[in-house]
């Protein structure tokens, strides 16, 4: 024992040595007397740093080992991001084209940016994809295809809690003339849902994708809120295929009202109404 003792002595006087000496060499290189490092804190919205996942404004380096997350890691991030819990500073630089080149946190921010595009990573145990691939213009992941886009489901379930057909007629509450602060008012609600209520949004949820066929629309998130809602008055009695999509979508009577982010209540309503009488 007494041995080994002395031994870890030696290997700890060698390395503060050894320290002293790097210490000492840097010190004396010009290019450290002429570089001052610091950090600074720059908060940013989640929907900022999503859409500047998009813009190509954070950039992978080459240096960086690739994503290997698992879904339920990513799934677990997004839960703690949802339940308002602080997520681990991403710490990283800007570059001459004002970039942020990441430098810690890559698997965070791309576990999230996944998973806020409803995506889902195709890939074994063991395996992995290269998330560098992005910046070097390929914008094109091995993803699930189907995966549902995380910002419409919010906007179904939005729409469910708020729609109310009265005599027939559909009544949009709690909309005060922005689309994005509905969703924000909603998703601050759905925060403290009870199990029961989470689980009555799923089934509805789950029962309305049984009622779709596999259709592809540019229209989907203006269409499918209220698809949503009238299937589920109809208690999903019903079929949504292509041609009744196509009918809705080139009508006049659904193109006249605003598909903007600015929708007016009277226009949402009647293309509620609308989407009621065809299907």
């Amino acid at each position: 024992m007494l041995k080994a003792k002395n031994k870890t002595d030696e290997e700890e006087k060698a390395m503060g040595e050894l320290y002293l000496d790097s210490n000492e060499a840097a010190l004396n290189i010009d290019l450290m007397n002429e570089v001052m490092i610091q950090t600074i804190p720059y908060p940013m919205g989640f929907r900022t740093v999503m859409e500047s996942m998009d813009n190509d404004l954070f950039v992978i380096p080459s240096f960086q080992r690739v994503y290997r997350w698992t879904e339920p890691q990513a799934e677990e991030l997004a839960i703690s991001l949802v339940r308002g819990m602080p997520i681990p500073t991403i710490y990283g630089y800007r570059n001459e084209r004002q970039q942020i080149v990441v430098l810690d946190g890559q698997q965070r921010l791309i576990s999230l940016y996944l998973y806020y595009k409803g995506k889902f990573i195709k890939k074994k145990r063991n395996s992995f994809i290269n998330a560098k691939e992005k910046n070097g213009g390929n914008k094109e992941k091995e993803v699930n295809k189907e995966g549902k886009d995380v910002e419409l489901l919010l906007k179904l379930c939005a729409f469910r809690k708020n729609v109310r057909f009265i005599d027939g007629k559909p009544t949009l509450e709690n909309y005060k003339g922005s689309i994005k602060r509905f969703l924000d008012e909603f998703s601050d609600q759905a925060i403290n849902f009870s199990e029961p209520e989470i689980a009555s949004y799923k089934e509805a949820l789950l029962n309305f994708f049984d009622c779709v066929e596999d259709i592809s629309t540019k229209k989907k998130e203006s269409l499918w809120p209220g698809l949503f809602v009238v299937s589920e008055k109809k208690k999903f009695d019903v079929r949504i295929t292509k041609e009744i999509c196509k009918i809705i979508e080139e009508s006049d009577e659904y193109e006249e009202t605003n598909t903007s982010g600015t929708s007016s209540k009277s226009d949402i309503e009647a293309r509620l109404k609308y989407i009621d009488e065809q299907i």
